[in-house]
Formats: structure tokens, C-alpha cells, sequence
């Protein structure tokens, strides 16, 4: 295990939670109070267990063991947090959470809950997969019972289906995705569902770009 996929505690080091990875952040910053003040701190990665700091967003940065303190806004509010400089590489400074935040993880659930799921996505072995369709195959598995099947041709991505969070949404040999059923996908449906895919580490940008594409047709009321 790599030093970046790790964060340390009391009791020693402990894998690191899925973080959701845009460099920065939209809307989200840190304002350190101690030991140096900088305000307007960029965030590139964020996590329950630590988050990642742009570097070049801040004039000094305190060496690794420092303790940080200060106030993460996130999702329109400020919450007081605590850190721990884990590496401080020349790009990103790497902290972990010191004690628990119920408020953090509450808005991190809500605001980057699908973007998480996505994350832990983790495929199926071919032989276990069931119905299997002519091509290329491939299912993945998560939390919250999100689980998303693809078919690839020689064209690129022919047919998949996905489930979210109790909706299900399917694209057939036509083209048009639908929900289960036959039903228009709604539109925070469809944006939700378009964020997972472009979540999912194990896809290629041609695969997200594949299936969000189609979905975004569909909600757009552009299905053939």
C-alpha cells in the first residue's frame, strides 16, 4: 500500500476512505487559524478520513506531524476542524482528520454521497456474471445496491444498465435510455446518475463519456 492511499492514526495506519478527486473543489475551502493563518485555502480531494490541500494556494505550509486548525467551508457552511500533515508533496499537502466530525460527515454524505458510491464500485469477475449478452461484458458492484452492467461492441459501449439508489436505468440496442420499464427518466435522476458514471475510476473516459452521453440525451427529451 502506497503512502498516498493511507492515513495515519493513534493507532497506526488505517485505509484511506474514497475521496472525491476535482482539482479544486467546487466551492469548497479551508481557512487555517493555526499554526499560520491563510485564508482561502483550495481543496483538491476530500474525504471522512482526510482531505488534500493545493499546495501553491497558501504561502507556507507547517512540516509533516504539524497540527492544523482552522475551518472547512463546505456546502455553505464553516465548520471547525482539526488536521494532521501527513506528506507535503510540491502539488498537494495531505492531511488527516483528527477526532470525529458528525457534521462533516453528514455533508460530505449528502454533497458527495454519489460520487463516493461511485468510487467503491468493484467489478465481478466475468465467470460469476449472469447474462451475459453478445460482446464484451462487464458488472460492477457497490454499496447502497448501485450496480452498473455494460455491453461493449465494436463500436464502443452498445448497452448497459444501471442501478442508483432504487432507480433503475436501462439503455437497450436502440439507443435510448429509460427507466425500468419504459418510464422518462426524471431530471435530478439523470444528473445523479451522470455523476456516478463519471465517478467510476475503472471506466475509461470513452466508456463515462459513452453512457453519461446517452442519459443526457434522454433527459434532454432527444431519445430517437
Amino acid at each position: 500500500m502506497s503512502h498516498d492511499e493511507t492515513v495515519y492514526s493513534r493507532k497506526g495506519l488505517l485505509p484511506r476512505a474514497p475521496r472525491v478527486s476535482l482539482l479544486p473543489l467546487h466551492e469548497v475551502k479551508f481557512h487555517m487559524s493555526s499554526p499560520v493563518e491563510s485564508g482561502g485555502i483550495l481543496v483538491a480531494n476530500l474525504s471522512a478520513s482526510g482531505a488534500g490541500f493545493i499546495r501553491a494556494s497558501a504561502r507556507s505550509w507547517p512540516p509533516e506531524q504539524s497540527i492544523l486548525r482552522g475551518n472547512l467551508e463546505l456546502a455553505g457552511k464553516s465548520i471547525p476542524v482539526v488536521l494532521k500533515v501527513i506528506h507535503n508533496s510540491p502539488g498537494i499537502v495531505g492531511c488527516s482528520f483528527e477526532g470525529e466530525s458528525t457534521q462533516l460527515k453528514k455533508i460530505l454524505d449528502t454533497s458527495f454521497g454519489v460520487d463516493l458510491l461511485a468510487m467503491k464500485l468493484e467489478e465481478v469477475p466475468a465467470k460469476l456474471q449472469k447474462g451475459m449478452s453478445e460482446g464484451k461484458a462487464r458488472q460492477f458492484r457497490g454499496n447502497e445496491n448501485c450496480d452498473l452492467y455494460f455491453v461493449e461492441d465494436t463500436t464502443g459501449v452498445a448497452v448497459f444498465r444501471l442501478s442508483l439508489l432504487g432507480n433503475v436505468i436501462e439503455c437497450g440496442e436502440n439507443g435510448n435510455a429509460t427507466l425500468l420499464g419504459g418510464e422518462k427518466i426524471p431530471l435530478d435522476t439523470g444528473i445523479q446518475a451522470i455523476r456516478f458514471i463519471e465517478n467510476i475510476p475503472a471506466l475509461t473516459p470513452n466508456q463515462k463519456s459513452a453512457i453519461a452521453s446517452v442519459i443526457e440525451r434522454a433527459i434532454s427529451g432527444k431519445n430517437t
